[in-house]
């Protein structure tokens, strides 16, 4: 989401700013590549990069301003590249509920280590931008212990 401020000159000289809200919504499917690392204690730390591929982008924009026209859900998805590459940073716990069930709890941080931009729309201006991403990991999980039932 962005807010900022769209200044008019009219044709007497007098400046006008008009407040604006733009938002752009990205659709992505993220591949990850991690590596998990478990100590005794269940405290996790985990690394890794992932893929994204950009199914969808889309912009909204609403001024004051009557020069402007305001929109909804335009497809922009040719002003970004089309897959981006991010590095993943995460830590955690994981808590044993039973004998074949874990639950895990943690955070985990994404950047992306290549602009999201097309080269077109760079051409034309754009800035580089780069995802970046931050959450709560909660897992449940159910372990098949094959070790244990044949012996």
């Amino acid at each position: 989401k962005y807010k900022g401020t769209i200044s008019v000159t009219d044709t007497t000289g007098k400046k006008t700013d008009y407040p604006y809200k733009a938002k752009i919504h990205l659709s992505t499917i993220e591949l990850p590549l991690m590596l998990h690392i478990e100590g005794e204690a269940g405290l996790y730390a985990e690394i890794g990069a992932s893929y994204g591929i950009i199914k969808s982008a889309t912009e909204s924009f609403s001024t004051d301003d009557t020069s402007y026209t305001s929109y909804t859900d335009f497809d922009v998805k040719g002003t970004y590249s089309g897959s981006n590459i991010s590095g993943i940073f995460g830590f955690g716990v994981v808590n044993s509920l039973s004998e074949v069930i874990d639950l895990t709890t943690g955070f985990r941080f994404t950047y992306g280590l290549t602009d999201i931009r097309s080269a077109d729309s760079k051409a034309n201006g754009a800035t580089a931008t780069r995802t970046g991403t931050g959450g709560f990991v909660l897992g449940l999980a159910y372990r098949f212990d094959s070790y244990h039932s044949h012996h």
